[in-house]
């Protein structure tokens, strides 16, 4: 994991934290709360899946539980925060549930800065996670902070260049002359 702040994610991250957590599916978000931007990696989860929870969070009964008792910088097993039976959310229950095909889901979200967060999950089709792999988990989602950082900087540093080339452009147009 250390090697990855010189580097993007890729599939054999996620085969790594999926064999050591035995989780079937993993996912990792950047979260930027200033600039209103996220950036999702999930080789196992489907890319329409993900803007579809995108989409619909807010009403993700089991992360409002989450964030309401306070929870952030922990990870949690989410079934253990509510009872299934209690959902009464009817956006939840039409739109996120036929998609939430997990029998037991880890949940970390990571305060990295006062803007900055990491959203780290692992997930299991046909078994519970147990207390060591919730431990597990959060160990994992703190040792990326490096990580969330240096991607953080790499994705404002391209921003600026960007911004600069526009402004550069605008200024100084480049233009060629035939001889």
């Amino acid at each position: 994991i250390e090697n990855m702040s010189t580097r993007e994610i890729k599939g054999e991250d996620f085969s790594y934290l999926s064999n050591i957590l035995q989780a079937d599916a993993t996912s990792i978000t950047v979260i930027d709360t200033c600039l209103e931007r996220q950036h999702t990696w999930s080789p196992e989860i489907s890319t329409k899946d993900i803007p579809l929870y995108q989409q619909h969070w807010r009403h993700d009964i089991f992360f409002n539980t989450y964030l309401r008792k306070g929870l952030i910088n922990t990870s949690q097993i989410m079934e253990s925060l509510l009872d299934p039976e209690l959902i009464s959310d009817q956006i939840y229950s039409e739109n996120l549930l036929p998609y939430v095909r997990y029998r037991s889901s880890l949940i970390l979200l990571l305060g990295v800065n006062q803007h900055l967060y990491l959203l780290f999950t692992a997930h299991s089709l046909n078994k519970v996670f147990s207390r060591s792999a919730r431990r597990l988990h959060e160990k994992l989602g703190h040792s990326m902070q490096p990580w969330v950082s240096a991607f953080h900087t790499k994705q404002l540093a391209s921003m600026e260049q960007d911004k600069a080339l526009c402004r550069c452009q605008e200024h100084f147009p480049l233009t060629i002359r035939h001889r």
